[in-house]
């Protein structure tokens, strides 16, 4: 592709000459510089993706160089090209320019188009992997937005169901909830006060023997019988005339049952 880009930094004329000849049919930009300060003014101005420095340069040496360039454009698969392959001079290039690929002079022509291509592959995995951390990182925030906006609404809520439950415990009128299954959901205060027995159940226990046979009579209706809006029905409790509201609880959000309020 055209729009990559190599650049080739040697002192040596013959050696950049050599080079831009035997690249000159590959699809990719030869860029060329005779010194480490040279190189980084080209880096500065074209997009590069792969840098072959020659180690023994005037000025800074070429591991000096790739160690600016590491620094500068981490993204830049970095290679030296040496007149020797002492052991010393590999480790340098490793640890401080973290180079990708050590090239001795003369070249093989072949193999150097060869980790040419492989280190435009590595620049190219090294952006691919980039940009899906970017994603990653990016995915992260937005599921961390979320999150936020759904513990502000959990809490919201919780809120508002703990203030719901603070005024059903405290509502002068006695509230009672009945399953489906004839068990207690809930019961006020004012209900406890009212039946005495309630007491004596805990939630989600059978609650039928706790009630008055009044009130037992109503749940025994269908629960299709049960109006909705209430219609008061009055019942005998212990002698006392009482109006008791029969809601049916259809609302998706629970299981079903009835809501007993009394009058």
């Amino acid at each position: 592709m055209a729009d990559r880009a190599i650049l080739c930094v040697d002192d040596e004329p013959n050696v950049i000459s050599a080079l831009a000849r035997l690249l000159r049919r590959e699809d990719y930009r030869f860029l060329s510089a005779s010194n480490g300060e040279e190189g980084l003014a080209c880096l500065a101005r074209e997009s590069v993706q792969v840098v072959i420095a020659d180690q023994r340069m005037p000025g800074i040496s070429g591991v000096e160089f790739l160690k600016k360039v590491k620094v500068r454009y981490p993204d830049t698969v970095r290679v030296v090209l040496s007149g020797t392959a002492d052991v010393n001079v590999v480790l340098e290039s490793i640890n401080l320019g973290e180079i990708y690929r050590f090239i001795t002079k003369p070249w093989n022509d072949d193999e150097l188009r060869v980790t040419i291509r492989q280190c435009l592959a590595q620049h190219d995995l090294i952006v691919q992997n980039r940009n899906l951390v970017d994603l990653v990182r990016a995915q992260i925030r937005e599921l961390q937005r979320v999150n936020a906006r759904l513990e502000a609404a959990v809490a919201e809520r919780t809120e508002s169901l703990r203030y719901s439950r603070a005024v059903l415990k405290r509502l002068p009128l006695p509230v009672i909830g009945v399953s489906l299954e004839g068990r207690l959901l809930l019961a006020n205060e004012a209900a406890v006060a009212a039946l005495p027995g309630l007491a004596q159940v805990a939630p989600r226990e059978p609650v039928r023997e706790a009630l008055p046979p009044a009130i037992r009579d109503l749940l025994a209706e269908e629960p299709e019988g049960w109006a909705t809006p209430p219609s008061p029905k009055t019942v005998l409790i212990d002698g006392r005339s009482v109006r008791v509201h029969v809601v049916n609880l259809d609302d998706p959000d629970t299981s079903g049952g009835c809501v007993l309020v009394l009058e």
